[in-house]
């Protein structure tokens, strides 16, 4: 638009028309070198606009070329950070195993220990009654005495004991607590609450329960009556 003002600018003048021949040419001359000029200005304002074009575009250029090679780290960092969860989640799922098989080997040992000190409380429990009593140690087991030609039962100890039982003893001390103390088959070692079957005297199960209590026996019989036999620091006292 600039080049058509400036073309339409360069009007013959009024002395071309009415004027002389030598006039004529040098209007014509100078009308010739400023339009010459006027183009020789617009190519060099084409080229310097060319000029810094071509300048944007190589800019351009390198900045795409900068964020490719990003785009290019960016994609090896994610290749990376998934190898690294792969990695995280097999860790993972080896840790998840073996802290399921810890669990079940502690369950297995907490059982075991459980079991044990119930044992080792009616033993101690056995242990208190023959001092308390004078019974002999060896006699407070079924068949550590012969009755008649016969090994003396567990309903027989049972029997004996209770006869020598002090009245505030008796109170707590009932016929299924003593079974459970003097029968120390291997099947009284009640694990996770269930009891063997020399443990289910009558249709009674006994487990252990805390270290206090000796033992909580539930009954079946008599309309599933709650029979409790306890053993504590509060009954027998050690001397």
């Amino acid at each position: 638009m600039d080049r058509q003002k400036r073309i339409s600018s360069l009007s013959i003048p009024q002395s071309v028309a009415g004027g002389s021949a030598v006039d004529n040419n040098v209007s014509l001359k100078e009308m010739m070198d400023n339009m010459r000029q006027e183009f020789t200005d617009q190519i060099n304002d084409l080229k310097t606009s060319m000029s810094e074009q071509a300048e944007r575009i190589n800019e351009q250029a390198e900045q795409i070329k900068h964020q490719a090679e990003r785009i290019d780290e960016l994609a090896d960092e994610i290749k990376h950070q998934a190898e690294q969860i792969k990695d995280l989640e097999a860790a993972n799922a080896n840790l998840s195993a073996s802290d399921k098989k810890t669990t079940a080997i502690l369950q297995h040992h907490s059982t075991m220990l459980h079991a044990l000190h119930r044992r080792v409380l009616l033993d101690d429990a056995r242990a208190l009654i023959a001092s308390r009593y004078g019974f002999p140690i060896n006699e407070l087991r079924p068949g550590g005495q012969v009755v008649a030609g016969k090994p003396k039962t567990l309903q027989q100890l049972v029997r004996d004991v209770c006869s020598q039982l002090t009245k505030d003893n008796a109170r707590w001390l009932h016929d299924d607590a003593l079974k459970m103390i003097f029968d120390s088959s291997s099947d009284t070692l009640c694990l996770g609450g269930g009891c063997g079957s020399s443990c289910l005297q009558g249709g009674i199960g006994f487990s252990y329960q805390r270290p206090e209590f000796v033992c909580v026996a539930n009954s079946n019989l008599e309309g599933g009556s709650l029979i409790t036999a306890f053993w504590t620091s509060r009954y027998f006292q050690y001397d």
